[in-house]
């Protein structure tokens, strides 16, 4: 059981994750709002804003990748396991 310690640094952890997504949300959100376009400084996302929506668009992507690099090492050793498995 973890103890109070972990729980509020992990509460924390994840409202910094939460306003990590909130930023990435208001990035993307000033990019296709039309009505905006008038105001440049309203339309326009901060550094930060994209930044926060590229990290996690990187996070995603990445996680992709290691799902595949695992199950491509899971056939893989399958495939060693089985010889009757092995391509000719």
């Amino acid at each position: 059981m973890p103890s109070l310690d972990d729980l509020a640094l992990q509460a924390c952890d994840d409202a910094d994750n939460l306003n990590a997504v909130m930023r990435a949300y208001t990035a993307l959100e000033k990019l296709v709002d039309t009505g905006a376009l008038n105001d440049s400084e309203e339309f326009a996302p901060t550094r930060t804003e994209l930044s926060a929506l590229l990290r996690l668009l990187n996070e995603a992507l990445m996680t992709r990748i290691a799902t595949v690099n695992t199950t491509a090492g899971a056939v893989r050793d399958a495939l060693q396991a089985q010889p009757s498995l092995k391509p000719v």
